[in-house]
């Protein structure tokens, strides 16, 4: 997804609605995917903080947005979305 940041209409929009989607279901009781929509929310949030970064925001929001997403992964255990983290911060 990150890879259609430059879409100005498609990205942002898919973007926040599935950071609202995955926010509204973490907030259920007795979440039975857990783990998924946490995992969609580090996503969203990575991604957001990925536009940031590219609009030249490093040291602000994007560097907030790549944290919470890390986080977020780390309370999960999602070995790959870690790993995934470092390289796309690595890269920026």
């Amino acid at each position: 997804m990150a890879e259609l940041a430059n879409d100005e209409e498609f990205w942002p929009s898919h973007n926040k609605q599935a950071k609202i989607s995955c926010t509204k279901k973490l907030k259920e009781l007795n979440n039975q995917n857990f783990n998924f929509h946490t995992k969609c929310l580090a996503d969203a949030l990575g991604n957001e903080g990925y536009l940031h970064g590219l609009n030249g925001q490093l040291n602000g929001s994007a560097s907030e947005l790549y944290n919470q997403s890390l986080l977020l992964r780390i309370q999960i255990n999602n070995k790959d979305g870690i790993s995934n983290f470092i390289t796309t911060w690595g890269d920026i």
